[in-house]
């Protein structure tokens, strides 16, 4: 029956071949009740015992069923213990039954309420917040857990980098409304935007509604302050630099930027994460090197003019091989202001700077010596002059090219 009304039992006597007995005096038939489902409190007994008249072979007793809040259906039993028939019959047997029909009966209070549904929130928290908080809940309390299966799944965010991985299986225990389900997000130092991944329910079990679930909540990661009652402040923003480092041609870095002059020296600027990591493939983009003096003479030593090199390649700078004993000069190479970085790593990473660290390099003189190394003494004079007149020598310096060379010193 439904919740709130009438449950009847029907109490009969019967032959040995399940016929109907009528009794011919008033018969007292003492029943009990028990629980399955049900509580005490979802149900009347105003009587236990009901009477079968003379004449007749059943009666019937009313129990009164209760509206309740529960969900689900429950049930109880009625079970005869006594049967008093004023000593009309022979025996009487009222525990084994007979005919398919028992000495027990089973009701069933069918509950009117409507299955909860189930629903996931969106949430939006920024990227520093360390993790996201899922609510699931029901729309009403139920007499059962309520079980089911959860999964993450990429939007724009992803896996690994932005968000970690979360599966498993979820219960709402017997009275309460709601579950939390943590997942954890990843700070880190890309200029992203909003991202988005989403958490997705599954394998409801049968005491949810079939009907009118929200069974996927969207999970949203920025890169500002969080909403909050104080809000939460703006995070700080993680800073990738630039910096440029000696090389040798296949672009591995060398901590000593030597040069015997003449060559090649070998550069490149790489990108360096807020932890200090070389970040293996940077965004794309161009910056601005410049070139000092130390002990170096500008253009005559090396290839001085700057340049716009291109990010996380390898460039080179022509050193100049002189007739000088100058062996140890220096020069410096720096990057210019971040005004000169360009290109689409202006707006990948939250903030990007160049390092005001510069590279020192030492041109050596060639440990051997060669036509362009060596300068030439030669001596000429002024031709015939009368006697009593001066005669003139002149004593230069050439280049193996013949050209003069100005002493330093």
């Amino acid at each position: 029956v439904d919740e709130g009304q009438t449950s009847q039992f029907t109490v009969k006597l019967l032959d040995k071949d399940g016929n109907p007995v009528t009794v011919t005096e008033a018969t007292i038939v003492t029943v009990k009740f028990e629980n399955g489902t049900a509580e005490t409190a979802d149900y009347s007994i105003t009587n236990n015992q009901v009477t079968i008249p003379v004449g007749s072979s059943s009666a019937i007793l009313d129990v009164q069923t209760k509206t309740d809040d529960d969900f689900d259906n429950e049930t109880f039993s009625a079970i005869i213990t006594k049967v008093e028939d004023g000593g009309q019959f022979e025996k009487v047997d009222h525990t084994s039954g007979i005919d398919g029909q028992t000495p027990a009966a089973v009701a069933t209070i069918n509950d009117l309420d409507t299955p909860p549904t189930i629903s996931v929130n969106d949430v939006t928290v920024n990227e520093d917040a360390g993790f996201l908080e899922f609510t699931v809940s029901l729309s009403h309390a139920t007499t059962a857990p309520v079980t089911f299966n959860y999964a993450t799944a990429d939007g724009s965010a992803t896996v690994g980098l932005d968000y970690g991985n979360k599966t498993g299986g979820g219960t709402i225990v017997t009275g309460a409304t709601s579950i939390v389900i943590q997942v954890p997000i990843k700070d880190d130092y890309l200029k992203e935007g909003n991202e988005t991944f989403s958490i997705n329910l599954s394998n409801l079990s049968a005491n949810v509604a079939t009907t009118g679930n929200d069974v996927q909540g969207i999970g949203t990661i920025t890169d500002a302050g969080s909403p909050g009652t104080p809000p939460v402040p703006p995070e700080t923003p993680e800073t990738v630099s630039l910096k440029i480092v000696a090389t040798n041609a296949a672009g591995v870095i060398d901590d000593n930027s030597v040069v015997v002059e003449g060559e090649m020296a070998y550069y490149k600027v790489i990108a360096v994460a807020p932890n200090g990591d070389i970040i293996a493939n940077p965004a794309a983009g161009t910056v601005t090197v410049n070139f000092a003096d130390g002990t170096t003479d500008g253009a005559a030593d090396y290839a001085n003019n700057s340049q716009v090199v291109t990010i996380n390649q390898v460039f080179s700078v022509q050193t100049k091989d002189d007739y000088l004993a100058d062996s140890g000069e220096k020069y410096k190479v720096s990057l210019g202001g971040d005004d000169t970085i360009a290109g689409d790593i202006v707006n990948a990473y939250e903030v990007v700077t160049n390092s005001t660290v510069a590279v020192e390099t030492t041109i050596n003189d060639e440990p051997t010596t060669g036509t362009e190394d060596t300068v030439y003494a030669v001596i000429s004079s002024n031709g015939a002059v009368d006697e009593g007149q001066t005669s003139q020598f002149t004593v230069k310096l050439l280049d193996k090219d013949g050209n003069p060379v100005t002493v330093t010193e």
